[in-house]
């Protein structure tokens, strides 16, 4: 209605969150927080240009991981950027920086389980830093035994002091119930064991994050949601160094920031569905070139989907997400070359 009032007046009103649901709306305000690089005084706003079907991403995928994998993502606009590469993502960064710190792969394990759990709509290197920060402070939120020994009321305090959780009560009763299930391998054989043992099968752990009590509870709240759980097994693999099988069936995590490269890259054209509609027909596009032309990464992953998302999700971030803040491109690979976006006063 506000748009059929301003039409008239030869404006146009943008909705840049048409389709997104609350928390990705959180997302994309969360994202503007941080500094902007200098803008010129007449730099343009940027629309995606209208596209029909899918297009064919043509190894695309694999120009995308070899660059990321090599460092090639020229990130000299961008104000404090991280290493470019698996060395920047801050599951990768933070677990490099626990075992310097003398943990072990289980320790790093649970830390990667507790921490994806609370992975959604949340800044993510902010929020991976203030684990690490909580694990080398105050590691008993890490151990499952610990935990369920502790009142509910401790867990929350510590989880908000540290900004570990966000939603602070929903936060930390997921945590206890996850901590609940992996205190006893009956629960959870299948994640115990590639939590503690360092072994296990994607499609099996996909399957087990499902898992529900017999009174009908989640045993895995949050952890089993369709970004996290892949994102989580993958994270079992690398950085986590469990021995886990069948990692080519993991398909690419969907969030707000691989969607963006997705769109405007071309790979796929699901403007106007919301992200639970889109994700589908994302990950068939991304598995498709997979499939026919490989990907570059770590070399448990090397050659899957598993190896693509990290570095579709650094593209999101560095690439795309600060092209839109700007307001004017400012390519970070070759691949920017194939931007569907269309420069408009």
């Amino acid at each position: 209605m506000l748009a059929t009032a301003l039409r008239p007046h030869g404006a146009t009103l943008r909705r840049p969150l048409r389709g997104l649901r609350i928390g990705e709306q959180l997302a994309w305000y969360g994202e503007r927080t941080s500094p902007l690089p200098p803008e010129p005084p007449q730099a343009r706003s940027l629309r995606p240009t209208p596209a029909g079907a899918a297009t064919e991403a043509t190894a695309l995928a694999r120009e995308i991981t070899a660059a990321f994998a090599a460092g090639r993502f020229d990130l000299s606009a961008r104000a404090n950027p991280p290493p470019v590469g698996w060395a920047g993502m801050p599951e990768v960064a933070v677990a490099d920086r626990l075992r310097a710190a003398g943990a072990d792969d289980v320790a790093v394990r649970l830390v990667l389980t507790f921490t994806a759990a609370m992975d959604r709509a949340r800044d993510a290197d902010r929020l991976w830093f203030r684990s690490a920060d909580l694990y080398q402070t105050t590691p008993w939120p890490f151990d499952p035994d610990a935990v369920t020994g502790r009142r509910l009321t401790d867990l929350t305090d510590v989880l908000r002091t540290f900004g570990v959780s966000q939603r602070h009560g929903a936060d930390a009763a997921a945590w206890r119930t996850i901590a609940e299930t992996m205190s006893q391998r009956d629960a959870a054989p299948v994640v115990y064991d590639a939590v503690f043992e360092g072994r296990g099968d994607a499609r099996e752990l996909l399957a087990a994050l499902r898992g529900r009590t017999n009174a009908g509870s989640d045993r895995f709240p949050f952890l089993r949601g369709p970004k996290i759980g892949p994102m989580w097994v993958r994270m079992l693999a690398h950085p986590g160094g469990a021995a886990i099988t069948s990692l080519e069936i993991l398909p690419v995590a969907v969030d707000v920031q691989v969607r963006k490269v997705t769109e405007y890259l071309g790979v796929t054209a699901t403007e106007g569905l919301d992200l639970e509609a889109a994700r589908p027909v994302i990950q068939r596009a991304w598995e498709s070139d997979v499939r026919q032309n490989g990907a570059v990464g770590p070399p448990d992953l090397d050659g899957t989907a598993a190896a693509l998302d990290p570095a579709l999700w650094f593209y999101g971030k560095w690439g795309c997400t600060f092209c839109e803040r700007a307001g004017r491109k400012l390519p970070i690979s070759h691949a920017c070359d194939r931007c569907r976006f269309s420069e408009t006063a």
